[in-house]
């Protein structure tokens, strides 16, 4: 632990000239390199934008998806991108994680909006993708501010019950800072973080001026209903991180679903069966109108029930699952 504080305090003091804005960003933000895909105007029609992915990611076909051009308030440019369901009644906002942008979430982005039935909005940082700038907390803060803008003015008439926020891991910090400043449906924390620095440390002591997306401070601000998912083996953040998080969250206001066995990376794809009914329950907890989703196995069958076990006597809204 010592060795890490070194670190930061030398990064602090000597690499970035007592700026702790920039050792936070050094710290945190890691974009593909190179993007997964690329924005192309159309030759056809000048106003289409074309988006072209890169041949390692995974294509599934999802007709029409709208891809948009935002700018925001710090003057960078960035994509959003549009899947539609056709009997939605949520929109997701969709901030994914860290060494991600949306050619590599594409896929996570289809099954969310094909068996939650919501659309999905999803955009890419400052600095990650097609974007403009470069990363950093304050730009984040801007970008998903610039994509709620566009969601409130042109997919749904009242975000206080037709928008649903969702941020993965590092995506939790603006996903969060979102959720206590404006008025949304609901939150989905993916496997998130208490803060920057608590992930590298436990006790911030002195450096707590590095320290960014102070979750756990920010989530008693929230006023939607909550549902923290997360993998009780992940090994980059730990499960206390969900668990403290969603303990700050009012009980009638608390989702929650533990997952033995699961990592950081690999809840949607190694438990699918168990993660998507989850949010599916969460969603209709919203709107009794959204329908519960179905699971399916890699074919696109339907999955078998993963077996459950109930530590304690939780409520409906308290889970953990066992998954053989």
């Amino acid at each position: 632990m010592g060795g890490v504080l070194s670190q930061i305090c030398y990064m602090l003091t000597v690499e970035h000239k007592c700026n702790p804005a920039s050792v936070a960003a050094s710290l945190t933000f890691v974009p593909p390199h190179p993007p997964l895909y690329e924005l192309r105007t159309s030759s056809v029609d000048p106003s289409e934008i074309q988006w072209v992915l890169d041949p390692e990611v995974v294509f599934s076909p999802f007709p029409d998806v709208h891809v948009n051009i935002m700018r925001t308030t710090r003057g960078n440019f960035i994509p959003g991108f549009l899947y539609r369901h056709p009997g939605a009644k949520l929109t997701v906002l969709f901030s994914h994680g860290n060494a991600a942008d949306c050619g590599s979430m594409r896929e996570g982005y289809i099954q969310l909006c094909q068996l939650a039935q919501v659309n999905v909005f999803a955009y890419d940082y400052s600095g990650y993708g097609a974007s403009s700038g470069k990363p950093s907390v304050e730009d984040t803060y801007a970008d998903i501010e610039a994509a709620y803008e566009y969601v409130t003015k042109n997919l749904v008439d009242d975000a206080g019950t037709q928008l649903v926020l969702m941020g993965q891991s590092v995506g939790s910090g603006p996903s969060c800072w979102l959720a206590s400043r404006r008025k949304v449906a609901g939150l989905i924390l993916h496997s998130p973080i208490k803060s920057g620095l608590r992930v590298l440390v436990d006790n911030r002591g002195p450096l707590c001026c590095c320290d960014i997306y102070p979750n756990i401070d920010r989530i008693k601000n929230v006023e939607c209903p909550v549902l923290v998912v997360h993998g009780e083996d992940d090994d980059q953040v730990g499960v206390h991180h969900g668990k403290d998080l969603a303990n700050k969250v009012p009980a009638d206001r608390r989702h929650t679903l533990w997952i033995a066995g699961a990592g950081h990376n690999d809840i949607v794809e190694r438990y699918p069966q168990v993660y998507y009914p989850a949010v599916g329950r969460f969603l209709q907890s919203i709107d009794s109108s959204a329908a519960a989703p179905t699971a399916t196995d890699a074919s696109g069958a339907p999955a078998p029930p993963a077996p459950e076990t109930m530590v304690g006597a939780p409520s409906e809204q308290e889970m953990r699952l066992v998954v053989g």
